[in-house]
């Protein structure tokens, strides 16, 4: 369904849309799935286990890498960065980001990106805690929202007892309103499209709990 929503966008806003670059694409569903629409997609991710995984889902270009300093030679139809994984990064990290986005984009190419809303945060987030079982891993999760400072704490315990092993991992968010993106990328390198309420194309408001941003490089 994500895929095919955001193969959507490509056919209503893009320029023929083929070469798509998803950062952060974790072990490569997404990328997967676009294979499967048509699509070239390169990927990277900062974990080297996602990328391990991810190689054998997709046949594009993958490699260990981070949103806050990446560099392509070519350009690109779009640029995807999906699943809230734009919400790691703070605003000025935002700001150096979409940057190196505009760089290896074509004019007239889409940026495309996620976020939980605050609503979705508080509604599902703000004192969480849960436990489950996923083939022979016991995982603990809990996650706490820091209202004052815009964060999302989430901690991972995991622990897999038939190789007595342990792990810990633990994430930090950043919430922004929706204003304060539109506002970072409100510059002359880029033409808002719209941010909409998750999978569809009604533009997002109060009550939306995921919300995608569109917006397409000038100069087409």
């Amino acid at each position: 369904m994500w895929a095919d929503y955001i193969s959507m966008i490509f056919k209503q806003y893009g320029d023929k849309v083929c070469d798509v670059v998803d950062c952060g694409c974790g072990t490569g569903s997404l990328m997967q799935k676009l294979e499967e629409l048509g699509y070239f997609v390169a990927g990277f991710d900062v974990s080297f286990n996602m990328i391990k995984k991810a190689q054998s889902k997709s046949q594009g270009m993958l490699w260990q890498g981070d949103l806050r300093s990446f560099a392509l030679k070519k350009q690109w139809d779009a640029v995807l960065c999906i699943y809230d994984t734009i919400q790691y990064l703070h605003v000025e990290e935002i700001k150096n980001y979409i940057g190196q986005v505009q760089n290896i984009l074509h004019p007239g190419g889409l940026f495309i990106f996620d976020i939980a809303t605050k609503k979705n945060v508080k509604k599902y987030w703000f004192d969480f805690t849960d436990k489950e079982k996923i083939n022979g891993w016991e995982v603990k999760r809990r996650s706490w929202y820091d209202e004052q400072k815009e964060q999302l704490h989430t901690s991972f315990h995991c622990r897999n007892k038939s190789a007595h092993f342990k792990s810990r991992e633990i994430h930090i968010q950043y919430i922004y309103d929706l204003e304060k993106y539109r506002n970072i990328l409100h510059n002359d390198a880029w033409h808002y499209i719209g941010c909409f309420n998750e999978y569809t194309f009604e533009p997002a408001d109060r009550d939306s709990e995921r919300v995608h941003f569109v917006f397409m490089k000038e100069g087409l």
